[in-house]
């Protein structure tokens, strides 16, 4: 396992937990803060890294074609959460920005991935296997 990977699984771990606990304790106190803080940008990591590393693997050559999907998705969840973030903040010249930027790129995204589900075939959909997932006994 590589270091990005460790790092990737850590801070979605890391966000379950701190969401857990934002949830859980009273709104607007600064547990509650601080743990959504924490969320926020756990998420963020673990968004960007995940599309880092299936960009790395997409260009050494793997044929996985989730792998493509997963390069829109870790964008497009940084983008929700950063998004979600500013909106429990006042509005500043970043988060207009950030916007004005963001949502273009958000948009693409998600036509992206509706373009390859449109494009991905129902017989490969049936014979997909996971690599947990052992070969049927013939």
């Amino acid at each position: 396992m590589t270091v990005p990977l460790i790092v990737h699984v850590s801070a979605a771990t890391l966000a379950l937990v701190s969401g857990y606990i934002s949830l859980g304790v009273g709104k607007g106190g600064a547990l509650h803060r601080r743990s959504g803080l924490v969320f926020t940008y756990s998420m963020v990591v673990m968004g960007l890294l995940g599309t880092g590393i299936a960009i790395y693997r997409v260009t050494q050559g793997s044929t996985k074609p989730a792998l493509h999907g997963t390069v829109l998705m870790g964008v497009f969840v940084a983008y929700l959460v950063v998004t979600a973030l500013t909106t429990v903040r006042p509005p500043s010249v970043w988060s207009q920005r950030l916007e004005r930027i963001g949502m273009p790129i958000a948009l693409v995204c998600v036509a992206l991935l509706v373009a390859a589900r449109s494009r991905f075939s129902w017989d490969r959909a049936a014979s997909f296997r996971p690599c947990c997932v052992p070969a049927p006994c013939a």
